[in-house]
């Protein structure tokens, strides 16, 4: 077993992750004595302004046949849709220094279910690849974008940017979309954390 760290690293410049540049360098080198990288959660990897960095790191892992596995996430690091919209989501906010907590999990969860029929019809039917984009937090709301789509691909899409605004992306319990500074999508007890952060702050 092998431990890698960075310690009090904001995780913004790979130069300065001593921790992280080893565990690249020995794992693409073949010099790895371990079957798989146990990593706490997404953002371990960089909070890196291209969101592209962190995801290129595990892919290189991946290719040298030493697999990605995440120890606090709620979902499983598999390569499924959920997994890759989970990933693409978490990147997305970390790069722009916006985290919250998982409110909205279960919305996507269901897109995930609620895609994987749609987007293996639409594959077969054109032969074009779909792939997610990006998926992020805007405006307190989600936007999920995608390569390719047709009709039944974008209306499940928006009903779950719909859901997303009536949803607390803190909790997941009812909220509705607040103004400070930040526009975000709050219950009245996160509301209220928000507030009392920024009087102190």
């Amino acid at each position: 077993m092998q431990t890698y760290s960075d310690a009090a690293k904001r995780g913004v410049i790979l130069k300065k992750r001593t921790g992280l540049r080893q565990l690249l360098q020995d794992v693409v080198a073949g010099n790895a004595s371990y079957k798989a990288i146990l990593v706490y959660d997404v953002s371990r990897w960089g909070r890196f302004q291209d969101t592209d960095a962190s995801a290129h790191y595990e892919f290189l892992c991946k290719s040298a046949g030493v697999p990605v596995h995440y120890c606090a996430e709620m979902f499983g690091n598999d390569g499924s849709l959920p997994s890759l919209i989970m990933k693409a989501l978490k990147r997305t906010l970390m790069s722009s220094g916006f985290t919250h907590g998982d409110g909205w999990f279960d919305i996507l969860w269901r897109l995930c279910g609620d895609l994987e029929p749609l987007v293996a019809a639409f594959e077969q039917a054109t032969g074009r690849q779909f792939e997610v984009l990006q998926v992020k937090e805007k405006f307190g709301g989600l936007r999920v974008h995608v390569n390719h789509a047709n009709d039944a691909i974008r209306q499940c899409i928006e009903a779950a940017v719909q859901e997303s605004l009536h949803t607390c992306e803190v909790c997941g319990q009812p909220g509705k979309r607040r103004e400070g500074g930040w526009i975000n999508t709050l219950c009245d007890e996160h509301d209220a954390s928000a507030q009392r952060a920024r009087e102190i702050g």
